[in-house]
């Protein structure tokens, strides 16, 4: 297989990116860009460096931690850009560029065509599966999803992303109405990352469809800004998945 990069030193600035970007964490989220814009400049082919930068700016976006959100789409989307003119087969830019436009909420065509060229290139790989799963959710098709988020955790059941598995397959079970599931699957999901805003989302939605309305509120009023609400619905592009959880929502956003 062919290197990422000839640079040592811009790998290393990779590794240390790559790593921050797990815990969904804003402080651990600026080491990933910091990290990651020092390995693009002493390599500036090096698109795993750019595919890294696009997905923290979308996570940025994602999570409004900043009031630069516009500025954290675009940068997203060059980056993006840049990773796929330089790497486009590679499936580690691949996935993570189908995961970056379902946290843009944007191009789901694109973001299929991406996940699934992954797939077809290397569907052993369990960062594919994960990105699978939230692209499966992102068009409406909950049980694909949770099959690649299962299979994602059959492949790495260590993973230090096995936070936001569960969330994608939270938002899954909750679209099928196995509520119970769902709320059982929170516990671990929120453990992991009590900030993670798709899991804080998804626990929402949980407990509003339960009819538990003042806990749906009060875990709705840790999604600050409200604004917040607004881009994780936005995730889930299917009209007809969309408006259930919005139906959901209201009873506790009035």
């Amino acid at each position: 297989m062919e290197r990422p990069t000839s640079s040592p030193g811009a790998y290393e600035l990779f590794l240390r990116a790559n790593a921050a970007t797990m815990s969904w964490d804003r402080e651990d989220m600026e080491v990933a860009i910091e990290a990651a814009e020092e390995a693009l400049h002493l390599d500036p082919k090096f698109a795993w460096a750019a595919v890294i930068l696009a997905m923290s700016h979308a996570v940025y976006y994602n999570s409004q931690w900043d009031e630069n959100g516009e500025e954290h789409r675009e940068k997203a989307h060059r980056y993006l850009d840049l990773a796929l003119r330089l790497r486009g087969e590679d499936t580690y830019v691949l996935a993570h560029g189908a995961g970056v436009l379902v946290a843009l909420g944007e191009d789901l065509p694109t973001a299929e065509r991406l996940i699934g060229r992954a797939l077809e290139v290397n569907p052993g790989s369990a960062l594919t599966r994960l990105y699978a799963g939230w692209t499966a959710l992102a068009a409406g098709r909950p049980e694909e999803g949770i099959g690649h988020f299962e299979e994602s955790l059959r492949l790495d059941p260590h993973s230090a992303r096995r936070y936001g598995l569960l969330s994608g397959k939270v938002l899954c079970l909750v679209g099928l109405g196995r509520l119970d599931e769902a709320h059982m699957v929170l516990s671990e999901s929120l453990h992991l990352a009590p900030d993670h805003s798709p899991g804080i989302f998804g626990l929402t939605l949980c407990l509003a469809a339960m009819g538990r309305t003042e806990e749906a509120r009060t875990m709705a009023r840790r999604l600050d800004p409200p604004s917040v609400i607004e881009r994780s619905l936005a995730v889930v592009q299917d009209p007809e998945q969309r408006a259930t959880m919005q139906a959901m929502l209201a009873q506790v956003t009035e």
